[in-house]
């Protein structure tokens, strides 16, 4: 149903073109329904326009003839009158029509008049109004049809308006919709398939940003062709999606059918006419980058633009609350599970056990790169028990030198600090530093080692927790151990011992791939973040990890991470 606005913009348009050729108008819809009033400039014609345009149904039997006409063209009806008719396009489709007449040529008007005498009971009045009315001559009539075209392109323009606005809205609407969705799940495809819509595009997809500067793409919308691009990988700056992620700006690129740089899709079966990238940051950090393209040479409107503009930034909040959401239920398993391992420390009685489960702890709930724990042999400053996470023999030598250097050998001047150290690393590109302090000495320090400055803020909480709970546990072994040297297996550096076994155990009864979830699990990833890993969906990662509990008899994540630690230190002490 048509505003009524544009309903009244359409009649005064009517009335003004009606006036300047002198025919009658009126204006239907693509099913025959009158959108306007008729308009009749001249008395004369007012009684051929109730027969030859009728208000209620104008001559529905020649809408099936012009149904697929594309500009105005002069019509003659069976009584020889020809009439004007000129279809209303919005993108491409005739969705109104203007109907003007009638039209007397001085050739056609005895036929005219003949056809009337065996007519209607009207059939005097008529022969009269054709006599007034004038003959038009062909210059005439083609002047009506250029006027008919201007007036045309008007119509077209305003019900082309009112159609962006009616769908601006219904898009504002969905929009809306998805951006007070609950955000407990995240789900790339619905804002993917909402942008296909909104912009009119062939496809469109979200490419996440990994570590290195590189990005994967984890979604698309659009068929199963462009499933093809999915897991496809491109670095910061290659490509025209790599240099959307560069400058950080909404980027359009047009006609790039033959350009080079399209390369990464049409390696991939995919080939694109225009693209269309918005890089998707959080806090002024790079999130991914949503994408879409067109295949053929039809254009997205600047209009559809600004919409695609809104979208990005819903699913841009939408992304900031998941993510807050999701670290804050990361946060609360992470201290279920200190409790737990609290709980697993207290009743160790072995020191390389204890250090065995700071070094696993750090690796894979705060995902660091690596990790590795330095404790000084009571009474000495060049011998230590050493247990790392993913450094080899040699990092693992030079490290622990390292530590003795700097927190041993040294005769500390005041009382030491618990304050971790924040150092660049050759390894990774920092390393956090915990020192691990008894009755007013350094006794070791636990370092691990992250990629980036913010992951190291975010994880510095927890890290001070584990680094402090550890330091409770490992100063009784370390009196413990001061009091028979024998007793600890200690190693000087000279010998530091290889990387640590894992101290994961996973049961014997889990599958191949419910064991490679269970180790994504105790990384501390989510569901949709272990389907992305593994290329399958979120569906399925969830029935994986419903039957990894069953096997467990355990209820949920925390609960199978605690039991994981303590079997494998169960089978470490057997």
């Amino acid at each position: 149903m048509m505003e009524q606005q544009l309903l009244n913009q359409l009649q005064h348009l009517q009335d003004a073109y009606s006036n300047v050729c002198g025919l009658c108008m009126t204006i239907t819809d693509a099913g025959g329904r009158c959108l306007t009033e008729r308009t009749v400039p001249q008395i004369a014609a007012h009684l051929l326009a109730e027969h030859f345009l009728p208000q209620q149904q104008p001559l529905m039997h020649i809408l099936k003839d012009v149904s697929n006409i594309n500009k105005p063209i002069v019509y003659q009806i069976q009584s020889g009158f020809k009439i004007m008719i000129s279809p209303i396009k919005v993108n491409g489709v005739n969705e109104a029509y203007i109907w003007a007449g009638v039209i007397i040529e001085k050739q056609n008007r005895a036929l005219i008049q003949r056809a009337l005498i065996s007519g209607s009971a009207n059939a005097d009045q008529l022969r009269e109004a054709v006599a007034l009315t004038p003959d038009t001559s062909e210059g005439q009539k083609q002047a009506m049809l250029e006027k008919l075209a201007q007036m045309t392109e008007i119509a077209s323009t305003l019900l082309h308006q009112a159609y962006l606005l009616e769908t601006y809205d219904d898009h504002i609407h969905r929009i809306n919709d998805f951006l007070h969705r609950e955000c407990t799940t995240l789900q790339p495809r619905v804002l993917l398939e909402q942008m296909t819509q909104t912009l009119s595009l062939d496809f469109a997809g979200y490419a996440g940003f990994l570590e290195n500067e590189r990005f994967r793409i984890t979604d698309t919308a659009g068929g199963t062709l462009y499933e093809q691009l999915n897991g496809g990988e491109f670095s910061l700056g290659e490509g025209f999606l790599g240099q959307a992620g560069l400058t950080g700006t909404m980027r359009r690129w047009e006609h790039i059918a033959w350009d080079p740089r399209t390369d990464f899709f049409t390696e991939r079966g995919v080939h694109p006419n225009e693209l269309i990238c918005f890089p998707v940051k959080i806090k002024n950090k790079l999130r991914g980058v949503l994408f879409g393209g067109i295949v053929s040479e039809a254009a997205a409107s600047p209009h559809r633009l600004a919409l695609g503009s809104l979208l990005m930034n819903a699913f841009t909040a939408k992304l900031d609350a998941f993510l807050q959401e999701e670290m804050k239920n990361r946060q609360t398993a992470r201290l279920s599970l200190l409790l737990e391992i609290a709980q697993a420390m207290a009743e160790s009685v072995d020191l390389r056990t204890i250090l065995h489960m700071l070094a696993d702890v750090s690796v894979t709930l705060v995902q660091g790169t690596y990790a590795c724990v330095v404790i000084k042999r009571p009474g000495e400053s060049n011998q230590a028990h050493v247990v790392s996470k993913k450094l080899n023999a040699e990092q693992i030598e030079k490290y622990a030198k390292s530590i003795s250097r700097r927190y041993f050998a040294k005769q500390p001047q005041a009382l030491p600090s618990r304050t971790p150290v924040l150092l660049e690393n050759e390894w990774s590109r920092f390393i956090f530093e915990f020192p691990l302090i008894c009755r007013g000495e350094v006794i070791g320090v636990l370092a691990v080692g992250l990629d980036d400055a913010e992951t190291c803020e975010q994880q510095r909480p927890f890290l001070t927790a584990l680094s402090l709970m550890g330091e409770v546990f490992l100063q009784r072994s370390w009196a413990d151990s001061a009091k028979d040297h024998s007793h600890n297996a200690a190693h000087p550096l000279s010998g530091i011992p290889k990387e640590a076994p894992p101290a994961m155990f996973y049961d014997s009864a889990l599958t191949p791939r419910e064991k490679e979830v269970l180790a994504l699990v105790m990384k501390g990833m989510s569901n949709l973040q272990i389907a992305q890993k593994l290329f399958i969906s979120a569906h399925t990662v969830k029935n994986h990890i419903t039957k990894i509990y069953e096997k467990l008899g355990v209820t949920d994540r925390t609960q199978a991470m605690a039991k994981i630690y303590a079997t494998g230190e169960q089978q470490r002490r057997a």
